[in-house]
């Protein structure tokens, strides 16, 4: 509402029909999440109508909550895949939009399966969560970084390719110097892909996955982006 009697006369005299209810949000003394129902009664002297109001700050919290559990890595604490492909809809379509540039890129841990056949899966968990972070901290606000599944990770963002490769190598760089107790030092391969002219964001992140396999085979420990 514009002001606190507008809303006063909106609650004293509710315009949506009997059987409905809204939601508002209080902002005063401190934020508080209520809903309004309205339920048809009979009064003495013809139909009227009676006005609930219930507090659901808690519920509306809670449900907060739920969903930013879904939406976050478990081992890692960043954002899930389900999370990245989210973004990634969005991202493309604000690139589309507005006419602006947007990359991906993937990472892989390189030999992570000799880490937890050697190592043990504790530590690897363990090189997983210190990777994860470091990635996370190279990142702008505008970008999002998420574990993609296993020991990939995908970082969206909105910049030109060459923007990306900047930062990929400088996540390599940072990785290939971090400490992994009881590994010493990991490194990483990354693929990195520009979005083209009517590209599918799902083929931007195939060919930026592409370039991922194509960093392996090349020996690893590099970032190769994409031609296209």
């Amino acid at each position: 509402m514009a002001n606190r009697q507008a809303f006063l006369e909106a609650v004293a005299r509710p315009s949506e029909p009997a059987g409905t209810s809204a939601e508002f949000e209080l902002v005063f003394p401190r934020t508080r999440h209520v809903r309004r129902t309205i339920a048809p009664i009979e009064l003495p002297d013809g139909p009227g109508h009676m006005v609930v109001w219930q507090d659901i700050t808690a519920e509306k919290r809670l449900l907060a909550e739920q969903e930013r559990q879904a939406l976050t890595d478990v081992l890692t604490g960043i954002p899930n895949r389900r999370a990245a492909e989210q973004e990634l809809v969005k991202a493309n379509a604000l690139a589309r939009r507005a006419g602006t540039p947007l990359s991906v890129a993937l990472f892989d841990v390189d030999h992570f399966k000799r880490v937890n056949d050697q190592h043990g899966h504790a530590v690897g968990d363990e090189v997983l969560q210190r990777v994860a972070s470091a990635i996370d901290g190279a990142k702008r606000l505008t970008d999002t970084v998420a574990r993609w599944g296993g020991e990939e990770f995908l970082a969206i963002l909105p910049v030109p390719l060459e923007g990306a490769l900047m930062f990929c190598e400088r996540v390599r760089r940072e990785i290939e110097r971090l400490p992994c107790p009881g590994v010493g030092h990991v490194t990483l391969s990354a693929g990195v892909a520009a979005l083209a002219a009517e590209e599918p964001i799902a083929e931007l992140v195939k060919r930026a996955d592409e370039q991922l396999y194509a960093a392996k085979a090349a020996g690893r420990n590099r970032v190769i982006p994409s031609s296209a």
